[in-house]
């Protein structure tokens, strides 16, 4: 079942009671019900069983938005399963960094549609990483901040930050890329915090 409904038309759709989704199959995505635009009403005693898709086995939607994540596998990704807020408030993502210094280990941010389902069949999307200036922050410095999506996972490993040890940062992953106007969170905000120098390290005034 394909929907496209747009709130500019004053169109509404939705998935009564009652409904039931068995053995199908989808190519790509939504291999029961995939959705364009306003997001559809699936009533909660709709039953879906045995469908197949390479991206969302029952239900998917457009991208919603980005949102960290600790593992490349999706198959580990515990995401809630039901319409991601798109209130959050800034997290510090990493800690006791040392300034000047690339991460060495996976960092991590994944396209999410609406049901916390990590859109696997994006590997277009491309996503940049910058530094929100401010007082503390002026001598930051960002490299290899943008990637391109992997089946819908960005991977920023190996990038290089400088900042005034001993503070924080607040940073911004944001994209401009997706394909519909009504991706509503196209970017998130986050902290990282940057460790004092240590004996033998150089602190540049």
């Amino acid at each position: 079942l394909f929907l496209s409904c747009t709130a500019e038309g004053g169109c509404t759709s939705n998935v009564s009671h009652g409904s039931s989704f068995k053995n199908n199959q989808a190519e790509r995505r939504g291999g029961a019900i995939a959705w364009l635009g306003e997001q559809p009403e699936v009533s909660y005693d709709v039953e879906f069983s045995n469908n197949q898709a390479f991206f969302g086995q029952n239900i998917s939607g457009i991208p919603h938005t980005i949102t960290p994540i600790s593992s490349s596998d999706v198959s580990t990704v515990k995401l809630p399963l039901t319409p991601v807020p798109q209130d959050y408030q800034t997290q510090v993502l990493l800690q006791d960094q040392r300034s000047g210094n690339t991460l060495q280990s996976p960092f991590l941010f994944a396209i999410v549609d609406a049901y916390g389902q990590v859109i696997t069949s994006d590997s277009l999307t491309e996503a940049n990483i910058e530094l929100i200036p401010n007082q503390n922050a002026n001598d930051g410095v960002v490299h290899g901040g943008q990637q391109r999506a992997d089946k819908g996972i960005f991977n920023f490993s190996g990038m290089y930050l400088r900042l005034t040890p001993g503070t924080e940062g607040t940073y911004v992953i944001r994209t401009d890329s997706f394909a519909f106007d009504t991706f509503p969170e196209s970017y998130r905000t986050f902290k990282i915090s940057f460790r004092e120098c240590t004996r033998g390290e150089i602190k540049r005034a």
